[in-house]
């Protein structure tokens, strides 16, 4: 009987030894750019699907530049919460002027606070650094202001600017 007991606490005890110790699993690596399918953000619906931010970037002398939307209304974005089960939507917002990529930081949440309303943001480094993405967990009701940073590339002189736009939760 004690052999018993024994033996039961030893399998206990390698059971949850060998869970306490896995690997986590390794973070998928999704392709660079933006995925066939996904279409621009609109201002004028309530997105409820992955979507494009898209952006003009004009320098202006002597070192410095300013950033448009292509589609002047999209200062302000709105998304419904997806249905439950469906995967997350990401944001993708893609610098469409050559020569300007976006900062390390290229795309910051200003008041992303507790419960995180975006998550897993960066750069896509390949092949332009012109790609940033954010997934949008989209929590609960709520407004979001966001910083968009962009420079210029391969220039000894750096021209850097900055836009303020907003995203609403519905």
């Amino acid at each position: 009987m004690k052999l018993e007991w024994i033996l039961a606490f030893a399998v206990v005890a390698f059971t949850v030894a060998g869970c306490a110790t896995q690997r986590p699993p390794e973070k998928e690596i999704m392709p660079a750019g933006i995925p066939a399918g996904v279409v621009d953000c609109s201002s004028s619906v309530v997105n409820s699907k992955s979507c494009v931010v898209r952006l003009n970037v004009t320098p202006k002398l002597p070192d410095s530049c300013e950033i448009d939307f292509v589609d002047p209304d999209a200062d302000l974005v709105t998304f419904a919460k997806p249905p439950a089960g469906s995967p997350p939507l990401v944001i993708y917002w893609v610098i469409t002027t050559s020569g300007y990529i976006f900062t390390k930081d290229g795309i910051a949440f200003v008041d992303n606070f507790r419960p995180r309303s975006f998550d897993d943001g960066f750069r896509q480094d390949a092949p332009d650094r012109n790609i940033f993405q954010w997934t949008n967990l989209h929590p609960k009701r709520r407004v979001n202001g966001y910083v968009i940073s962009v420079r210029n590339a391969g220039s000894p002189i750096t021209n850097t600017c900055e836009k303020d736009p907003w995203i609403r939760a519905r």
